[in-house]
């Protein structure tokens, strides 16, 4: 087995551990390479608080599937007289019961120290589900009676995924409701808060779908989830459920009102259900109204197996659909190239303990870049593995020496956004929650037409006095209503989106916090009273530190706007910026800018800005009569006044005094004219050629 993967396999194998509680360095909880009686050894034997085991852990490398260990885990596991067996690559978790399961299956992760135990205990005490008495109270028609009892017997034979079909109207909320009580009244030795991803008592996969009266039942295929997840056509005879199912969509609305109790119990779940649900879909439509397309979607969806793969993995995919929106928006914004992004969070380097905020957040991208860096800055060497993002080979980090608070804070109140356009919060809301930040709220408001209150905001549970870092790439050449433009933001006259955000963004930082932003490059050289006013207010009120000039072409194929990104603190007073220039982003610079290069000038530039204050003072001792051939420079806050407040690389670029050759004059006049004589020839040929073709006709 090659080192390297096995030990990247462990490490994340680890960090999964950690995060479900478990301590891995006290020498009882958790055993690595135990020999066993047979002269085997398991990789991991976890153990309860008084250090008897309770389950074996095989691990496998990254690339195996965990479920090829499922008969050696089970021998370990029998060596030791345990029950429990898990199996994992670092990416995939699986479990089985040796004595109730035939095959593992997937869960979302690893179960906690307590659960184990819990588990383990709940073996001695449980009861037979088809035993224990329904609530009537809430429940008392027939069809509904019989299919909470068709599913129990689902549960008491261990399956946690079901499908059931109901007809619009027969309370299939009510159903749910009553199945997932008498499943905990089951399962009442499990903690839902500590194993909620396989505890019997939550049946977050059970499914229920509304059928239209007019299907035939006879012509329906059923379908249903075996026991690794996957969607299989099910004959009915195979499953009472399915009877159950057909009965319910046979049955019709002509029924009585729910009594009070069951209303009581449908208004209490329906809050619980709207309380919880996912502010991300609010307007969303599935625009797949045909039966037949919809199928072979789920059914290709399904094939991906998508819940086998990691977070990033996931996340990447999301990443290379949103790539293939090749239209900028209607309120001007489009995808940020990622190249671009680990470039501008380099700069900023935001830490963990920070709090990160996008008031344009898009598709989300400086979220996800930012937490892509801070894990990367909080991995061990083993931690750490390269991979391929568009075409280029970048390092990403698990995070692995996070601690598991560290992580939370990470996940749940370190990153802050909003969007005014609702597509834009779905899908960034998407592209957080595929990377394991479900906890992140993306708002749907416009920062520059409605402020909020400090009440507000604590309800929102933004910082009250401003963010640490915010990272930004706002609509270029948009305008707003003069009349909707919130006092706060406003910049002279100028309704200008660019300005505007700018102003926002200064207003949004706490004192000494950090900014990166990419503006159009008008925003530094133009010469209207609210673009000097704003330049002003960043040199005298703020300390600038760095103007990125991008290559043009960098949006393509959504702009070809020419752009920069500015780097500034909140508070004190420019003393001098550091400009860099890049030529080349490592990406070719046409029409579409998708295709990698080797030229790449952005990471000698971020090593240069890292390094900026001896820049500084190599900068300072050279000699001012000398050629300047680095791509960075400095210019100081006097110099930048005397210019009009000028930002632009360009400006402030030191001249060259190096001697150009120039071509004779002649010899160029004499070029053209070889050149002019060519084409005159050619032009001569293809009539001939046309006037042939006529005679012909």
């Amino acid at each position: 087995m090659n080192n390297k993967t096995e030990a990247l396999s462990r490490v994340k194998i680890d960090a999964l551990l950690k995060d479900a509680g478990w301590n891995l360095t006290d020498g009882s909880s958790v055993l690595f390479e135990l020999s066993l009686p047979d002269g085997t050894q398991a990789d991991y034997v976890l153990c309860d608080r008084q250090g008897r085991p309770m389950a074996t852990l095989e691990a496998k490398r990254s690339r195996i599937n965990p479920i090829t260990a499922q008969d050696q885990g089970r021998h370990y596991a029998e060596q030791l007289n345990v029950p429990f067996v898990f199996l994992s690559n670092g990416e995939e978790v699986r479990f089985l019961d040796r004595d109730t399961d035939a095959h593992s299956r997937q869960i979302a992760g690893f179960f906690a120290q307590d659960d184990l135990e819990r588990r383990s205990a709940a073996r001695q005490v449980s009861r037979d589900l088809s035993k224990v008495a329904i609530d009537q109270k809430i429940v008392n028609r027939d069809y509904q009676l019989e299919c909470i009892e068709a599913l129990s017997a689902e549960v008491s034979l261990g399956r946690r995924k079901l499908l059931v079909e109901m007809a619009t109207g027969t309370g299939k909320t009510i159903v749910f409701a009553v199945t997932k009580r008498h499943a905990e009244t089951f399962a009442e030795m499990f903690d839902q808060e500590r194993s909620p991803s396989d505890s019997p008592a939550n049946l977050g996969t059970l499914l229920t779908l509304d059928v239209n009266d007019h299907i035939d039942p006879a012509s329906r295929d059923w379908l249903t989830l075996d026991e690794n997840g996957r969607i299989v056509r099910m004959p009915e005879h195979e499953s009472r459920a399915a009877e159950v199912g057909v009965r319910i969509e046979e049955w019709r609305s002509e029924h009585e009102e729910f009594d009070a109790e069951q209303s009581r119990w449908a208004s209490l779940i329906g809050n619980r259900v709207k309380a919880d649900a996912l502010h991300m879909m609010d307007g969303a439509r599935l625009v797949i109204d045909e039966p037949t397309v919809l199928t072979q979607v789920v059914s290709q969806l399904n094939d991906l197996h998508l819940d086998r793969v990691d977070a990033d993995t996931k996340g990447d995919l999301f990443e290379h659909v949103l790539r293939q929106i090749r239209q900028a928006g209607e309120l001007g914004q489009f995808r940020t190239p990622r190249h671009i992004i680990r470039a501008l969070v380099e700069l900023v380097d935001p830490h963990i303990g920070e709090t990160i905020y996008d008031p344009a957040a898009g598709t989300a991208g400086f979220l996800v870049g930012t937490w892509d860096h801070i894990r990367l800055a909080n991995s061990s060497p083993d931690g750490i593995e390269e991979v391929e993002a568009d075409g280029k080979k970048i390092r990403r980090g698990l995070g692995d020496t996070l601690s598991r608070d560290a992580v939370r804070q990470l996940q749940e109140t370190t990153f802050h956004g909003a969007d005014v356009d609702p597509q834009m919060v779905r899908l960034a809301t998407m592209n957080l929650t595929l990377r394991g930040l479900d906890h992140v709220r993306i708002l749907r408001r416009d920062a520059l037409t409605r402020s909020l209150d400090r009440a507000t905001k604590a309800e929102l549970g933004l910082p009250a006095s401003g963010f640490d870092v915010i990272l930004a790439n706002p609509p270029f050449s948009g305008r707003l209503d003069k009349d909707r433009i919130v006092e706060d933001v406003k910049v002279g006259k100028t309704a200008q989106t660019e300005l505007l955000f700018l102003q926002y963004m200064l207003n949004q930082l706490k004192e000494g916090g950090r900014c990166g932003v990419v503006v159009p490059e008008g925003v530094l050289f133009g010469s209207t009273s609210a673009h000097r006013e704003l330049r002003r207010r960043l040199i005298d009120n703020n300390t600038v530190e760095a103007v990125l000039s991008l290559p043009g072409g960098v949006f393509n194929p959504y702009s070809g706007v020419k752009t920069s990104v500015l780097v500034f603190r909140k508070g004190g007073q420019t003393q001098q910026v550091m400009f860099l220039h890049a030529d080349n982003d490592g990406f070719k610079l046409d029409a579409n800018h998708d295709q990698p290069v080797d030229e790449d000038d952005l990471p000698v530039l971020i090593g240069a800005f890292k390094d900026r204050d001896a820049k500084f003072d190599e900068w300072c001792r050279h000699d001012a009569d000398s050629d300047w051939t680095e791509k960075w420079w400095f210019a100081d806050a006097n110099a930048i006044r005397e210019a009009d407040l000028n930002l632009s690389a360009n400006r402030h670029r030191p001249g060259s005094r190096e001697k150009v050759e120039h071509r004779d004059p002649l010899e160029i006049l004499k070029e053209l004219q070889g050149i002019e004589k060519e084409i005159l020839e050619e032009i001569d040929e293809l009539a001939k050629a046309v006037r042939d073709e006529a005679m012909v006709e």
